[in-house]
């Protein structure tokens, strides 16, 4: 799908985090809501650039849903080497260029995030 929005490159060593066992690229159907998506609307595979993003995330989204960490272990980290171009949708402009709504605040949103309450 061509957008019409700039590419930003992606370079580098990512990774995420799954239970054991799991398979790191398996895909709910459907796919569910997240952070800064809707399932609805598209599915998103979340990675973070470093092992401490990936738990500090993994902890915020714990905390969000109020569950003890303690309660969610173990877990496996898995790591990609990414190399990809794609769509930079970092700002309302560039989000109505691509056909896109920014994301609406919601009780999930952090308070100090741009754009959040």
């Amino acid at each position: 799908m061509a957008v019409a929005v700039a590419p930003v490159g992606v370079r580098g060593r990512w990774v995420r985090h799954a239970f054991p066992g799991a398979d790191p690229l398996a895909r709910p159907d459907p796919a569910p809501d997240h952070r800064w998506q809707r399932g609805a609307t598209v599915d998103a595979l979340y990675l973070a650039d470093t092992e401490d993003t990936a738990w500090a995330e993994w902890y915020r989204h714990l905390a969000e849903a109020g569950v003890a960490p303690g309660a969610a272990m173990p877990r496996d980290l898995w790591s990609w080497s990414v190399d990809a171009q794609l769509a930079d949708l970092s700002d309302d402009l560039k989000l109505h260029r691509a056909g896109a709504a920014p994301a609406a605040a919601g009780p999930r949103r952090l308070a100090g995030v741009p754009g959040g309450r």
